[in-house]
């Protein structure tokens, strides 16, 4: 929303901005080591243009356009798409402005409907408010393009349109790396660390082999206690996708209790892990 007029009445316009990059929001993000707020992932979102495991920004190219042909028939469309724009430009928006101002009094009770069961359909049990957040705005661009698709603004079909905005959605939501995201999957990150055949074994009873200790990326220490997993800070950060995940993690066990020797000083933001590392006693008596 943007305030225009330095004199007199102040208007208000409300406007939307496509930008597009090389990197994502979020990449920009993860390199500064920064986590985003889940209000500045709505106001400006990340849709990646070319979707995972295509070749260019159509993913719903005719069977009949072989791998060979792709470049050129990609090169085509593009053109294509470039000569209806400049041909048709505003014939669309007018078309559809006009039956809506027609329609204009139940124009509101059609939007929230359809928006509504957009995001019914597309929002799963236990999903934080930023996703649903995110879910209304596909679903208000879905509505749209099936009541543009009812003024036959549009040639396409209703499934159509719905599918490929849920499609976009998911694309979306993928993107959304809020906090809660990047915790769950550094905890899958976690768990497959603590089961790694490579940390060592350690058992009051039975003596170990000082070459595999040199080799171990971590020890398990099972006694009456219970269990204790003692990692190298290399290995450990090197187990996460994301260079913001393994503060997250730490943090996480720290809050849980579970992270020993407690550090001293409280967990910081950003992806450093100096507050959690300790120089613990390897079973070989090392440091």
């Amino acid at each position: 929303k943007f305030l225009l007029g330095s004199a007199g009445p102040r208007k208000a316009w409300q406007s939307i901005a496509i930008v597009n990059g090389e990197q994502s929001w979020n990449e920009i993000a993860a390199e500064a080591g920064a986590l985003q707020s889940g209000g500045s992932f709505i106001r400006l979102i990340d849709l990646p243009a070319v979707r995972e495991g295509q070749r260019d920004i159509f993913d719903r190219a005719p069977e009949s356009v072989t791998a060979e042909d792709r470049s050129h028939w990609f090169n085509r469309q593009c053109n294509a798409l470039r000569r209806a724009c400049l041909h048709n430009h505003g014939h669309a928006i007018n078309h559809f402005i006009r039956r809506a101002i027609k329609a204009r009094g139940e124009m509101q009770a059609k939007l929230d409907k359809l928006r509504g069961s957009f995001v019914k359909d597309v929002i799963k049990p236990g999903e934080p408010e930023e996703a649903v957040h995110l879910a209304k705005c596909f679903g208000h661009l879905a509505a749209s393009g099936i009541i543009a698709s009812r003024f036959k603004t549009v040639p396409w079909s209703e499934k159509l349109i719905l599918n490929c905005m849920k499609r976009c959605y998911r694309d979306a939501r993928r993107a959304l790396r809020l906090e809660s995201d990047l915790l769950s999957e550094g905890l899958k990150s976690l768990e497959r660390l603590v089961n790694d055949s490579n940390l060592i074994k350690v058992r009051s009873n039975k003596s170990i082999d000082s070459s595999a200790i040199g080799r171990a990326v971590g020890f398990v220490e099972i006694d009456v206690l219970g269990v204790r997993v003692t990692v190298r800070g290399d290995a450990f950060k090197q187990r996460f996708k994301d260079p913001r995940q393994p503060a997250l993690v730490l943090k996480w066990l720290s809050e849980q209790g579970a992270l020993s020797p407690q550090p001293h000083r409280r967990p910081g933001s950003g992806p450093s892990i100096t507050w959690a590392e300790s120089q613990p006693t390897w079973p070989d008596d090392t440091r």
